[in-house]
């Protein structure tokens, strides 16, 4: 099994905390207001199988009861939706997320965004996936036990799923993909997708999944002048960025220092 560092799991951390301090009066759908049908009644279709989609968001971290002080169920994000549970062929949800019905991609994202606004999902008016109308269910299952997107070991099958150029991995290195760090070390999804500003928030995270920047002043290999701006990175509010911008994705076989990228030392 993946054995998550001590630095993923500072990174990870962020992102199911929000959604185990949930406020405890947050998604009370009971079936008793606001002409909701209740969770009860939309697993009477919906949990068709042994394992079914319904069963494991149960399972999962949004399905989690009376251990954690409240409840959460189907309306949490799909809306009291008693109608559609009274002719469920002919009415949607109040919220769908497809395939059949599908909602805007404003109302898909308030239904997410009315837990994870105040947290994870702070910045997502600035973000350039909501901004192209990418929806948080188009990375997020959460009708599952584990969300694929929040595993470091897997989180890249799912950014990739777009960003066919990542496919190859940190530094063109494709065989080695599965000790890569998760995209989220380097880049926020739910703001822009520059790396600077993650990387300068987690000093570098990504690339001290593989490089020790504390060993590096003393690298015997490096040069005197190498040696002297990785002296520079030990000071805070820098990112290895300043030198080695575009090498993480780029050809294994460029040089991964651009002397036009190093900064003036002394700053």
């Amino acid at each position: 099994m993946f054995r998550v560092s001590t630095a993923l799991r500072y990174l990870v951390a962020p992102i199911l905390l929000p959604v185990l301090m949930l406020n405890g009066n947050i998604g009370q759908a009971t079936g008793e207001e606001n002409g909701a049908a209740g969770t009860e009644r939309c697993r009477e279709c919906h949990d068709y199988a042994p394992v079914d989609h319904v069963e494991r968001l149960l399972m999962g971290s949004h399905g989690i009861t009376e251990e954690a002080g409240f409840t959460r169920g189907c309306e949490d994000c799909h809306g009291a939706s008693a109608t559609h549970a009274d002719a469920p062929r002919d009415v949607p949800p109040a919220t769908s997320f497809g395939p059949r019905w599908k909602a805007t991609s404003a109302a898909q994202d308030t239904a997410c965004l009315a837990c994870h606004e105040e947290n994870t999902a702070a910045d997502w008016q600035h973000a350039l996936h909501m901004l192209n109308e990418l929806t948080c269910v188009l990375c997020h299952d959460i009708h599952t036990e584990e969300d694929r997107v929040l595993l470091p070991e897997k989180q890249a099958l799912v950014c990739t799923g777009c960003h066919k150029a990542q496919t190859t991995g940190i530094h063109g290195q494709s065989e080695n993909l599965q000790q890569d760090p998760p995209c989220s070390s380097c880049h926020n999804p739910h703001n822009h997708e520059s790396a600077g500003p993650q990387m300068q928030a987690n000093q570098s995270l990504g690339c001290r999944h593989c490089h020790d920047l504390e060993g590096m002043p003393d690298d015997p290999w490096a040069s005197a002048k190498a040696l002297e701006y990785h002296r520079a990175m030990q000071r805070p509010g820098h990112t290895c960025l300043e030198c080695h911008s575009g090498v993480a994705h780029g050809d294994a076989a460029e040089p991964p220092l651009r002397p036009e990228n190093a900064p003036k030392l002394g700053k």
